[in-house]
């Protein structure tokens, strides 16, 4: 520590003096629209006079005199085009030659567009010099609109008359400054400026940084926080997640069964791959190709839309009876088709008309899986981008649960759809969503990877046409080998793998059952060489005998279960839809055994519109009625608003918020609940980093401390710290706040 000391004192001594703030100018903008030359007064109220030798720009200027100037206009119809010029900015010119008589705080100025004033802006933190000054301001405008007038103001600082040419009010994309001060035009703006139209985090954030700026570091920190959060409420262009361009990871999509990211975007071929996506606005758009795909309906591939359902169940309604036909289901259910050679720019929102409507605006899940198998009955689905017109949010998180079905086309949900046995395949009677893996998936709110594809042997054989198990597992694509398409087992463990195979070896090879228990060990250890910690279940009908070696061999983890899909009611004599719900309630009962999961698991997601609105939960619920305590996390430097907090549900149901000895909890329901509270900034002395209410010199000590690493801070002590406001903690903010303790500034 008197190391410490001495280095301290020694960086105390060499403390220089503040830079010198630099005066500022820009370049005129190219993008403007003049609402007055004032090359003549005509029209306008408050006018004074008239001056032709000192204009700024033009044929002249207008020449007001007064201790209190007002001008204005209304009878103006000037169409603009907002959007497409960038509009943002309201300016005028201003000439004095007694800038010190002004007082620049009573100058303010508004433009009426669609019959609105809006902002009434004040210059109060402009610095005026002898001769010509812009004024600029933020003005919130959008769209074609109309101007029909303005208002301008300007007072005398001591009541005295004072003389001024205005000149040249015009609307702008950027700024041209002449201010004595560097970055003033940032901090003009920002005065005049409607805070009124940002969150009330985004406003308190806004308003801290116009405060006093003693070096020339801190003022340039605070104009750009200022710019950014004035960008963030007067830009509001889409966002665009490009695949190929940014590589979109689990930062921004949670992805189902085993897609996966190629170079040319995220791949879905096997049934039930896809993604989910979380954003806030009122739509969402895709861009999809595909690659390769069967003969059989020229490769066309189908996907489930889901908005907004419950993040860990993504069926649809199956409360009616079944069989459904093809029809019914096809056109009740949100769905979209990728045809080759057809342009497959996808609008997924909604679910009236299918996919195609408006959502509200606010918070949106969108989940898309893919109904059919691949491996050559329909293409492999290819996601290129993903836009929306407000922003995108992280995903729901993965659920700890995750289950793996390995089989042929009864585990791909062959024909569910269809109402006739003698019927064959067809992309329209074929939903791997509604099959009885992703249903008992969804039961128990697991992820899900479904590689299944009909025809497939267990065994080698060349009478095993359409593939076999042996050599394909370890891949993610769909019968594609090679290093880029192995499957990362380690990063996605499987807590349950069910294996469902040889209905097609003794269809089509006919082995012995010595034959094919051999093949069924072998695979089984092939399976457990990648999932060492995973519970193998071996449908009974086939492989019973299999498991009795394994088990006799050590696995302990490796059972037998016969599912038993029947009736096989489907096209092709394959497993109808009451016989995938019935094999699904049997497979969650023996999974319930083997794991002791009960019920689905939920998540609880904090409103993303609030900033900062971040919460720390008691736990996930996986019951409904059990009791979920909120923590709102205050190590952001935000404090809970008291009353503020409320729950929904997906639906936008109110889930009523309680409070105990052990503070707020909601009762749990039987869907995700989203929770939203209202955050004020939580009360701190800058440079007080051991929060005692009090700057001293132990707080330089500690700060000196985080800057050589020596020390750690939360974000509060962050904020605190953090005195030249640069966004990190350095030697600096330990100078600053060690001449503030000994009395030699003011921070």
């Amino acid at each position: 520590m008197k190391k410490l000391i001495s280095l301290f004192l020694t960086l105390a001594v060499s403390f220089s003096c503040l830079p010198a703030v630099l005066a500022a100018e820009t370049d005129s903008p190219e993008n403007s629209v003049q609402i007055e030359s004032f090359d003549l007064d005509e029209g306008i109220s408050g006018a004074t006079g008239y001056d032709s030798i000192n204009a700024f720009e033009g044929g002249g200027a207008l020449r007001a005199f007064g201790s209190k100037i007002d001008i204005s206009r209304s009878d103006l119809e000037l169409s603009v085009d907002a959007a497409g010029m960038g509009l943002k900015y309201a300016q005028i010119m201003l000439y004095t030659e007694a800038p010190e008589k002004i007082d620049i705080s009573a100058c303010s100025l508004s433009v009426t567009v669609n019959n609105i004033k809006k902002n009434v802006n004040i210059f109060k933190n402009a610095r005026l010099v002898y001769g010509w000054n812009t004024l600029s301001a933020v003005i919130l405008i959008s769209g074609n609109s109309t101007v029909s007038g303005y208002d301008f103001s300007v007072a005398s600082a001591d009541g005295s008359s004072i003389s001024v040419l205005i000149d040249d009010l015009s609307l702008t994309a950027s700024n041209k400054v002449t201010d004595s001060l560097a970055f003033s035009e940032t901090f003009q703006n920002a005065h005049s400026f409607d805070v009124s139209e940002m969150s009330e985090i985004d406003g308190q954030r806004f308003l801290s940084y116009l405060g006093e700026h003693p070096t020339q570091r801190h003022l340039e920190v605070s104009a750009k926080e200022l710019e950014k959060l004035m960008k963030k409420y007067t830009d509001k262009a889409a966002v665009d997640m490009d695949l190929k361009e940014k590589n979109i990871s689990s930062d921004n999509l949670l992805i189902h069964g085993r897609a996966f990211y190629d170079e040319g975007g995220l791949r879905m071929g096997y049934g039930a791959c896809g993604f989910t996506v979380r954003f806030y606005g009122t739509a969402l758009t895709g861009d999809f190709s595909f690659i390769g795909g069967a003969a059989t309906d020229g490769g066309r591939s189908k996907y489930n839309v889901y908005v907004d359902t419950d993040n860990y169940c993504y069926d649809f309604d199956t409360t009616l009876s079944f069989p459904r036909c093809r029809d019914e289901y096809n056109e009740n259910t949100p769905h979209f088709t990728i045809t080759p050679g057809v342009s497959n720019r996808i609008v997924l929102c909604g679910k009236d008309e299918g996919i195609v409507t408006g959502l509200t605006e606010g918070v949106h899940t969108v989940t898309v899986l893919k109904r059919g198998e691949g491996g050559g009955r329909t293409s492999n689905g290819i996601l290129n981008s993903l836009s929306c017109d407000g922003k995108f949010l992280t995903p729901p998180k993965n659920n700890a649960r995750n289950i793996e079905i390995i089989g042929d086309s009864d585990s791909a949900a062959f024909g569910n759809l269809s109402i006739g046995t003698n019927l064959p395949w067809d992309p329209e009677t074929e939903d791997t969503t509604l099959g009885y893996g992703v249903r008992t998936a969804n039961f128990f709110g697991a992820n899900f990877s479904i590689t299944a594809k009909s025809g497939v042997c267990l065994l080698k054989s060349p009478k095993a046409n359409e593939g076999y198990y042996t050599d394909n597992y370890f891949f993610t694509d769909n019968w594609s080998v090679g290093e880029k398409y192995k499957y990362d087992f380690a990063s996605n463990p499987a807590d349950v793998v069910f294996i469902y195979l040889g209905g097609n070896d003794f269809g089509r090879i006919q082995p012995t059952q010595e034959e094919f228990t051999e093949g069924m060990v072998n695979f089984i250890h092939q399976v457990r060489s990648v999932n060492p910690d995973s519970i193998i279940i071996v449908n009974s009908s086939r492989g019973a005998a299999a498991v009795d070696q394994v088990r006799n061999e050590g696995d302990q983890k490796v059972f037998s279960f016969t599912i038993g899909l029947s009736p096989r009611a489907g096209a092709s004599g394959h497993p109808s839809m009451t016989a995938h719900i019935e094999g699904a309630q049997r497979f969650e009962s023996t999974i319930s055994e083997l794991t002791g999961w009960t019920s689905k698991q939920h998540e609880i997601f904090s409103d993303p519109t609030l900033e900062n609105g971040t919460f720390e939960f008691s736990a996930d619920y996986n019951e409904t009625g059990t009791k979920v305590y909120i923590t709102p996390n205050a190590s952001h430097g935000f404090e809970l608003k008291d009353g503020s907090l409320t729950a929904k549900t997906a639906g936008g149901e109110l889930v009523a918020v309680e409070k105990d000895e052990n503070g707020f909890y909601v009762i749990a329901p039987d869907s995700m609940v989203m929770v939203s509270g209202e955050f004020e900034q939580a009360p701190f002395m800058a440079g007080d980093v051991d929060k005692n209410q009090k700057l001293e010199v132990n707080d330089a000590l500690l700060i000196l401390q985080k800057a050589v690493g020596k020390t750690d801070f939360d974000e509060i002590q962050m904020a605190a710290g953090d005195l030249d406001k640069n966004g990190e903690i350095t030697v600096n903010d330990a100078l600053l706040a060690l001449q503030a303790a000994v009395g030699k500034i003011q921070m």
